[in-house]
């Protein structure tokens, strides 16, 4: 058995977040299968925080998921923590729960790069910093990153 904070895993398989692909019956289908861990969809704090429906359906989630992380994307702590807040607000009544927060910090798809999110963080490491901070500081759940080794082969900065 291996352990990711509080949550136990029961095989090495983990889902990642894959956009347009890992809704809810996906997810469940991966959980019959072995997936020990899933996560949702990539999903825009700007969507959440725009009440955009489309976005929130995406947090669907059923209880044979469990564990299941939610993927979050976005460019600044304060949006991240605002969207985060949602979530967490709207959770029990509106039928979606996480176990987990992953933050993007590696997508390199340009319609979130020009936002300045995903692997455009890795351009602003003070800015990938105080996010990481501010997601930690507001949940106890298990927290990850999704991260790139850096913005291109010039510029490798994960080790900062």
């Amino acid at each position: 058995m291996r352990k990711l904070g509080s949550i136990t895993l029961s095989s090495p398989f983990i889902l990642a977040p894959m956009a347009g692909v890992t809704n809810s019956v996906f997810r469940t289908i991966c959980k019959r299968f072995g997936a020990s861990l899933v996560f949702s969809e990539m999903i825009s704090d700007k969507g959440l925080i725009y009440k955009n429906q489309n976005t929130f359906d995406l947090l669907k989630t059923s209880k044979e998921e469990h564990p299941v992380g939610i993927q979050l994307f976005g460019s600044s702590s304060t949006t991240l923590s605002e969207a985060l807040d949602l979530v967490i607000k709207n959770s029990q009544k509106d039928g979606y729960a996480f176990d987990l927060i992953d933050i993007n910090m590696g997508c390199p798809v340009n319609k979130v790069v020009k936002s300045g999110a995903g692997s455009a963080l890795l351009n602003d490491l003070d800015n990938l910093k105080d996010i990481v901070e501010t997601i930690r500081k507001k949940t106890d759940m298990p927290f990850t990153i999704k991260i790139r080794a850096g913005w291109d082969t010039n510029s490798i900065n994960c080790d900062e």
